[in-house]
């Protein structure tokens, strides 16, 4: 993705997933003369597949092309200098990212688990649901990471800022879209994933709060991938964490203790209060500008004081 090949990824993850479901297939069932796994053979075929993805990855970046221009064999030596300077960026970035899936799938799916299993099915249903709708956000905000990293390397800071909202008006666009579909078409949505009348209903309200902060997801997701390519990890892994564990963990548990009568629908109140604010947050700090003092090279930066060195502020 850094350097801009982006069609690698691509059809690496397509073999990998056609290897994925080919082996799932295969030991699950016990084709072939291989012996009926059930759940253990999904497992490994999953595991199989990530395994042919990662290779695929390894061998274009060692051979080819990719060799030749960036010297890939060449260049393989222990950097502790710079192995020290990646993970002054990378931990906070991972840090924050553990700690909000952490509470998302273990505070939202056990305050909702609460109140019985068709609030839990249809919770699985919406996520399911979400997947799709903010995962070809995730991409482009992982194309803008490497966007914005190419431009502040060149010294032209101005062109991030330009990217960013490119990028910020295709999300809002695309998010509001899913958005407004989630929110005329919940019912049927529903019904795709189950003929249950109880999960139906449970699955149509929640469907609510997800229209709502599906454009405040978009503008979380693009800014992220904005500050992420700045070096401003400090600041993503903290308010990741910041809004995972006390809008969503906190304030999804006092939203059953004072409003009990919400039901299910208390902990997606504070899950829908926690994109909002993160949203606003990255947006906020992205207007400052204060990614802009950000070295990630340890160099001075151009039109700036010669004290901004650190890798992060």
């Amino acid at each position: 993705m850094g350097i801009h090949r982006p069609i690698i990824t691509m059809y690496a993850a397509m073999c990998a997933q056609v290897v994925n479901v080919t082996a799932n297939y295969v030991l699950i069932f016990g084709k072939f003369g291989f012996p009926a796994m059930g759940i253990a053979g999904a497992a490994w075929g999953t595991f199989i597949g990530i395994i042919v993805g990662a290779m695929i990855r390894m061998a274009m970046f060692l051979y080819g092309d990719v060799n030749s221009t960036f010297e890939c064999r060449r260049t393989i030596r222990l950097d502790f200098a710079k192995i020290g300077d990646l993970l002054k960026v990378g931990f906070p970035a991972g840090f924050g990212f553990m700690v909000s899936m952490t509470f998302w799938g273990i505070i939202l799916f056990g305050l909702v688990g609460r109140f019985g299993k068709e609030p839990l099915a249809a919770t699985s249903a919406v996520f399911s649901c979400m997947n799709v709708s903010f995962m070809p956000i995730v991409g482009i905000g992982t194309a803008l990471t490497a966007a914005v990293g190419k431009s502040i390397g060149e010294g032209r800071k101005e062109v991030a800022i330009k990217q960013t909202r490119v990028c910020l008006r295709v999300g809002l666009f695309y998010m509001g879209l899913v958005g407004l579909c989630f929110y005329v078409f919940r019912e049927g949505l529903m019904a795709f994933w189950s003929s249950d009348d109880k999960v139906i209903e449970a699955g149509v309200s929640i469907f609510v709060f997800a229209a709502i902060f599906q454009v405040f997801d978009a503008a979380a997701i693009i800014y992220n991938g904005s500050l992420r390519g700045a070096g401003d990890t400090v600041w993503l892994a903290a308010i990741s964490a910041l809004g995972a564990s006390l809008i969503l963990g906190l304030g999804g548990f006092l939203m059953l203790r004072f409003f009990p009568e919400l039901g299910a629908l208390g902990p997606w109140v504070a899950a829908t209060a926690n994109i909002v604010a993160v949203g606003l947050a990255n947006r906020w700090r992205f207007k400052s500008k204060r990614w802009m003092r950000i070295d990630l090279f340890k160099r001075r930066a151009i039109g700036l004081p010669e004290e901004v060195e650190a890798v992060v502020e």
